[in-house]
């Protein structure tokens, strides 16, 4: 004899709640700092400009200094490829911060709210 159970689970309200937090100025501001602060070790560094030149906004942290998008690609203005001297530096830095531990930041900060 077998038993049976139906489960229902309610998940109508879900797609809204998403787009609440993902459009949320504040949660934005949240992840981008907090974005920026894990991203700061990749940043390439030699007198610090660059690492100091993060303005963040809402789900963006932006460099401004002007060298930052080479530094970024790790290609120099002549097409050669940039040695970043700094250990743990490099391009493309935004790929090695710690997703899971920004997601679980989002995830307490969205908490608290």
């Amino acid at each position: 004899m077998g038993v049976t159970a139906t489960v229902r689970v309610d998940v109508s309200g879900i797609p809204r709640k998403v787009r609440r937090i993902c459009t949320n100025r504040r949660v934005g501001q949240f992840a981008a700092e907090d974005a920026r602060r894990l991203m700061e070790r990749f940043v390439p560094f030699r007198d610090g400009p660059l690492r100091a030149s993060a303005i963040v906004s809402p789900f963006l942290v932006t460099y401004t200094a002007p060298y930052a998008h080479y530094q970024w690609e790790g290609v120099a203005k002549g097409g050669g490829r940039l040695y970043h001297p700094t250990p743990g530096t490099m391009s493309h830095w935004e790929r090695y911060i710690d997703k899971a531990q920004l997601a679980r930041d989002v995830t307490d900060f969205v908490r608290m709210m």
